[in-house]
């Protein structure tokens, strides 16, 4: 995701929503608030999936479909719709108490987490012009 093609193309996440909010927050004279929503997603995003990992290894299904829950909705208000749609995946998976395939989510939520970041980086520095 490192130049503007690559997240041009990208097809999990609404990049036209995430440029509309920055453009919003640019055209009301306050180019801070989108920087500033997007660092406190992403905050939000490290510690959520670090406790998605964290209460996979301790098989806490609760905490885990909690977690994933509000990332859900955080994921799609910000236009992050696969990331959405994986934590949908996980909240549903949690249903089973043997947490079957619960692992290949998780790892699919890191690499779409990771992905995300450097979207939301990228569109947050291009605010800065």
């Amino acid at each position: 995701m490192k130049d503007v093609l690559a997240v041009e193309r990208y097809e999990g996440m609404d990049i036209a929503f995430l440029r509309n909010l920055r453009d919003l927050t640019l055209s009301l004279g306050n180019p801070e608030r989108f920087r500033d929503l997007i660092n406190l997603f992403l905050d939000s995003l490290q510690t959520d999936v670090q406790s998605i990992r964290r209460s996979l290894t301790e098989r806490n299904v609760l905490a885990l479909r909690e977690v994933a829950h509000g990332l859900k909705g955080t994921s799609a208000n910000l236009g992050a719709a696969c990331l959405a749609a994986l934590c949908a995946m996980l909240e549903d998976a949690c249903t089973s108490p043997e947490l079957e395939g619960v692992g290949r989510i998780v790892q699919e939520i890191e690499s779409q987490a990771r992905t995300v970041r450097q979207i939301m980086v990228w569109e947050a520095q291009c605010s800065r012009h």
